[in-house]
């Protein structure tokens, strides 16, 4: 597991957590306890795992120059064929009259996916593939469902 932390002004203010695994599919019928068991230190796949900046730095802009330096690094290190992540939406509990899935395939009139969370995602060039029913059951607010993206 590599962690990366964000210094701004002597202060951590954000940190990424990933692995290597060995392939996408593996990761698209996981659970979240399940994750740590994927990790391959020779995985070609990069697994995101979470990515976290202060509330109070968010407005900096600072969560796209650091998931950019990430994806920059893992471009360097070799050996890495893609990166790949399992994500929550922000937004789905203002519109659990549709259905999850149709949720994820809303888009604004950018053109962009509606939910902010899939919509940073894709900024940086990450594709929504699948959901990932029951991959975090005490997430009430996504169904317990992941995004694979």
């Amino acid at each position: 597991m590599v962690i990366v932390f964000l210094e701004v002004e002597g202060r951590i203010v954000g940190v990424i957590y990933s692995q290597r695994i060995t392939s996408v599919a593996a990761l698209e019928n996981i659970t979240f306890p399940s994750v740590p068991e994927l990790h391959s230190p020779q995985g070609t796949v990069i697994q995101l795992l979470g990515m976290n900046v202060l509330p109070e730095m968010q407005n900096r802009g600072l969560g796209n120059q650091f998931l950019d330096f990430m994806l920059k690094l893992f471009a360097l290190k070799g050996g890495v064929e893609t990166v790949a992540g399992i994500t929550r939406c922000r937004d789905y509990v203002q519109h659990w009259q549709m259905p999850f899935a149709d949720y994820i395939q809303q888009h604004n009139q950018q053109g962009q996916p509606l939910d902010p969370i899939l919509r940073f995602h894709t900024s940086h060039g990450a594709k929504i593939r699948q959901l990932v029913p029951d991959y975090r059951p005490e997430d009430t607010e996504n169904l317990g469902t992941g995004v694979l993206n």
